[in-house]
């Protein structure tokens, strides 16, 4: 994505995807998004692409707080209450990555705002 292209998208989101334009249990319509991006700033990029450079200016970067990987274990011992226990990864003789698979950390990360799976995944 250029600085052009990220100011565009920024813009298009203000048009049509704003926070107050989003019905209630709603979502932003990214296709809209995608087109606005097309017809008004000849961007050519798909909604996917789109809704993933949004999540992108989201997410969480940097050093996890004590907050965070409080928030991280609570969840995880109710997901996959093993992980929790052991978070050194010495569960049914398996190693840390073959664990590591067996964990949805798309639900676990819910519990951490800004952060995404394979951010918790890789803190756990």
């Amino acid at each position: 994505w250029t600085a052009a292209e990220d100011s565009a998208l920024r813009l298009a989101i203000q048009k049509h995807g704003a926070e107050t334009q989003i019905p209630e249990g709603g979502k932003r319509d990214w296709v809209l998004i995608a087109q606005c991006l097309q017809s008004e700033f000849e961007v050519r990029r798909n909604e996917q692409q789109c809704m993933q450079r949004f999540i992108a200016w989201e997410r969480k970067k940097g050093r996890w707080s004590k907050e965070e990987d409080t928030a991280l274990l609570a969840k995880l011992a109710i997901v996959h209450p093993p992980c929790a226990q052991h978070p050194e990864g010495d569960i049914w003789g398996l190693k840390p990555e073959e664990i590591a698979k067996l964990v949805n950390w798309r639900l676990v990360c819910v519990a951490v705002e800004g952060r995404s799976a394979w951010q918790a995944r890789e803190r756990w």
